[in-house]
């Protein structure tokens, strides 16, 4: 989650592309495995393309 949060801070608002980087980054840890990954909204739970 550092990684999104370090993506994000430093003016990343597409989230496919913090996705892609936020997966190879688990996939990258031994004992790491992750089903999907997905930025939503949080009131809504709604899956969103922007972070703002």
């Amino acid at each position: 989650m550092k990684v999104a949060q370090i993506l994000i801070k430093h003016g990343k608002e597409d989230c496919h592309n913090c996705i892609m980087l936020l997966e190879k980054n688990i996939a990258q840890q031994p004992l790491a495995k992750t089903d999907y990954v997905e930025t939503i909204d949080f009131k809504t739970l709604n899956p969103v393309d922007s972070i703002k």
